[in-house]
C-alpha cells in the first residue's frame, strides 16, 4: 500500500486522467453526441506561436514575460522540484487540451495543470505554500503586461499548456538574443 503522501499525488494525477476522459467521452465518443462541436483554431504548438507572439507585440509585455520566467528559472535551480512538477502537470495538461478542443475556452485544461502542479508540489515538499508561491511568479508578471501594457486576454484562458511552451520559448529566444529585449 503506498504512503498517504503517495496517495496525494496518485489521486491528483487520477483526478485529472478522469475528468480528462470523462470530458472526451461525454463529447466525442459518445454515441448520438452533437457532431457539430467547435474545435479550437491551433492544434499544435508550431501553429499556435505565431498567434502568441501576436499576442505579445508590447516591448513592456514581452520584458516583465522574460523577467517572469528569468525568476522562474532562478526558482528551478534553487529547487528541480518545480521542473518535475511543472513536467508532470504538462503531461496531464496536453492530453487536457487535446481532449478539451471543443470548448471554446481553456479553463479545464488550465484547472488541471494547476491543480496537478499543486499536487505534485505538495507531494514532493510537504507544503502548498512552494507550489502557491510559484504560480504567483508564473502568471503574476505575465498578466500584469497583459492587462496593462498589452490591453489584451492572455492565450493561457485558451491555450494554457500552449502559452507556458510559448512563455518557455519567449524566454529562450529573448535569453539567445534570438528576440530583442
Amino acid at each position: 500500500m503506498p504512503k498517504k503522501s503517495n496517495l496525494d499525488l496518485l489521486l491528483a494525477i487520477g483526478v485529472s486522467l478522469l475528468l480528462t476522459s470523462w470530458i472526451f467521452y461525454t463529447s466525442t465518443l459518445k454515441p448520438g453526441s452533437n457532431q457539430n462541436i467547435v474545435v479550437k483554431k491551433y492544434n499544435d504548438f508550431d501553429a499556435f506561436y505565431p498567434y502568441y507572439l501576436s499576442q505579445h507585440v508590447n516591448v513592456e509585455c514581452r520584458r516583465l514575460h522574460v523577467i517572469g520566467v528569468s525568476i522562474l528559472v532562478a526558482m528551478i535551480f534553487m529547487d528541480y522540484w518545480i521542473l518535475i512538477s511543472a513536467l508532470i502537470a504538462i503531461s496531464l495538461g496536453l492530453p487536457t487540451f487535446f481532449a478539451t478542443t471543443h470548448i471554446e475556452h481553456g479553463l479545464v485544461e488550465l484547472s488541471v495543470l494547476f491543480l496537478t502542479f499543486l499536487l505534485s508540489m505538495r507531494y514532493f515538499k510537504k507544503s502548498w505554500s512552494k507550489g502557491v508561491s510559484t504560480l504567483i511568479t508564473m502568471y503574476a508578471f505575465a498578466w500584469v503586461g497583459h492587462f496593462f501594457f498589452e490591453k489584451n486576454k492572455p492565450a493561457t484562458f485558451i491555450y494554457p499548456t500552449f502559452s507556458m511552451m510559448g512563455d518557455a520559448r519567449l524566454w529562450f529566444d529573448t535569453v539567445t538574443l534570438a528576440k530583442p529585449f
